[in-house]
């Protein structure tokens, strides 16, 4: 299903996209690039590949690209770039998650194989802003929540800064906290999954915006 809303300060309806059934494996992580294609995780015997489905006249059929293929089996948190041409995701090493990072030239070819992101490890569900320097995951907060932090870069290329909490996104309320952060591909807002009062009780999706979360970039 698409979460998908006419108003930007109304409500999500859920709509349906397609039917992932006959894959013959189990399917994670979906996502819609610039709302042509999908793109997923998939299980495979050997690991886990990401694949690309793409949009026929009514609905996505099955013409299957594989674009990254099967890594161990420990991976997840699959995110791709607005653009398409940078994927990050969490590996489980030893108990502690760290960010992997894959890249290609454009969005018609296979991704290269992945590596370690220059990050500190321990945070998972990475989303990358569209000029690749500003990264938000979630992690463990020092009261046993889990929170989002953020962590910079001057340039594309370059080593991440230290992770830091959103302090100003936390509630007080909650059980278990902030999960699954994602960036608008405008990088404009912020959504993310929180048990906090006001909600339905378990996790519910909300949105915030970027600017009034960080302060000035240097």
């Amino acid at each position: 299903h698409r979460l998908t809303r006419r108003d930007p300060a109304g409500l999500f309806d859920a709509d349906w996209i397609c039917r992932l059934d006959g894959m013959g494996a189990a399917v994670s992580d979906l996502m819609l690039v610039e709302r042509d294609d999908l793109v997923f995780g998939r299980s495979k015997a050997t690991g886990i590949e990401f694949v690309q489905a793409s949009r026929g006249k009514d609905d996505f059929h099955y013409q299957l690209r594989v674009l990254l293929l099967p890594q161990r089996g420990a991976e997840r948190d699959f995110f791709i770039t607005p653009a398409g041409t940078r994927l990050l995701f969490t590996r489980k090493i030893e108990g502690v998650y760290h960010v992997f990072e894959s890249r290609r030239a454009d969005a018609t070819q296979r991704f290269d194989p992945p590596l370690l992101a220059p990050v500190a490890h321990g945070y998972r569900h990475p989303t990358m802003s569209a000029d690749h320097r500003l990264l938000v995951m979630e992690g463990l907060a020092p009261d046993g929540r889990v929170a989002l932090y953020y962590s910079r870069r001057p340039s594309e290329n370059s080593a991440w800064g230290e992770p830091i909490c959103l302090e100003k996104l936390r509630s007080p309320t909650g059980n278990r906290g902030d999960f699954t952060p994602r960036l608008s591909p405008d990088g404009e807002h912020l959504f993310f999954a929180s048990d906090r009062d006001g909600g339905a009780g378990l996790l519910d999706i909300y949105q915030a915006t970027l600017d009034s979360l960080l302060p000035p970039a240097e």
